[in-house]
């Protein structure tokens, strides 16, 4: 799995996630079908170490 950067936007407030996946599309999918607009980058460890330090959620999209 892959860790993505995900911002999307969602009643007019843009918000960031950080989703766990095999493939950038599968990603890329998700978001659109539930927000209609997504950006996905790929995710750097250490924001990925930093959002769990803190408890932040990690969504899972298979």
């Amino acid at each position: 799995m892959n860790a993505y950067e995900v911002t999307f936007r969602k009643s007019g407030v843009y918000c960031v996630n950080i989703a766990m996946a095999k493939t950038k599309e599968a990603v890329e999918a998700r978001y659109t079908d539930k927000y209609g607009w997504c950006a996905v980058e790929a995710c750097p460890a250490y924001k990925l170490a930093t959002a769990r330090s803190k408890g932040c959620p990690v969504v899972t999209v298979n």
